[in-house]
């Protein structure tokens, strides 16, 4: 049994190895970071690849067009940027699995200045308030 565990100790170790070679490789282009981008995204919040892609696009319109450069904003616009309206609990769990910690306070402060900078709107959803990004709902709105 201890002999099968440190095979697998291995096997993690160089796997662990190989994904940051790939990681450094990446990162050297500007392909590779959107790459990179996607593939967190997809993963953490469980989203198929196409979704995540159209999701980090959004992101990237969002910041360049708001110029958001708060790493927590930042990671709350992500979370939203799939464009299913979420709950502040929601919005903090996709957080700290994007960025490893997050505080239900931080995450209601950045919230509501994100809400001031037109950049998230609320939505009433019977007694529940809802958050998405504007864009989403720009991006369905018919035009006119």
């Amino acid at each position: 049994m201890e002999e099968r565990l440190e095979r697998v100790e291995r096997l993690l170790r160089e796997v662990a190895e190989r994904l940051e070679r790939l990681e450094r490789a990446l990162a050297l282009s500007a392909d590779g970071r959107a790459a990179i981008e996607v593939a967190k995204v997809a993963i953490a919040l469980a989203l198929p690849p196409l979704h995540a892609a159209r999701a980090v696009h959004r992101l990237l319109e969002v910041t360049r067009k708001h110029g958001v450069v708060d790493e927590v904003s930042q990671t709350v616009i992500e979370s939203l940027a799939s464009c299913k309206p979420k709950s502040i609990t929601r919005i903090e769990a996709d957080v700290r699995k994007l960025r490893g910690r997050a505080s239900k306070h931080t995450i209601r402060k950045r919230i509501s200045e994100l809400e001031k900078a037109g950049i998230v709107v609320a939505i009433e959803k019977g007694s529940r308030k809802l958050y998405t990004l504007k864009q989403c709902i720009e991006d369905v709105a018919p035009p006119g």
